[in-house]
């Protein structure tokens, strides 16, 4: 029974069936890992784009509530039941 599964034939098949396995795994990686580089770069520049936008708009909330001015806290005074 070894015998027959261990001819150069059948020693040639599974070679070659072992080094498809192995390329077809190296091109899995490689796309994997260009997919995950991909994505990195777009999350990164996304939360630049998201943090200039919030601190743009922060900005234009205080400017155009105070006016340019130092905001003076207004109190109210606390009632105690």
């Amino acid at each position: 029974m070894f015998k027959k599964l261990f001819t150069k034939k059948g020693s040639a098949e599974i070679v070659s069936i072992v080094l498809g396995i192995v390329v077809i795994g190296g091109l899995a990686l490689a796309v994997t890992g260009s997919l995950s580089k991909q994505t990195n770069k777009s999350m990164e520049n996304g939360l630049r784009q998201h943090t200039i936008q919030l601190g743009t708009n922060y900005r234009d909330a205080i400017d155009g509530t105070y006016d340019g001015e130092n905001p003076v806290l207004e109190t109210t005074p606390q009632t105690t039941p």
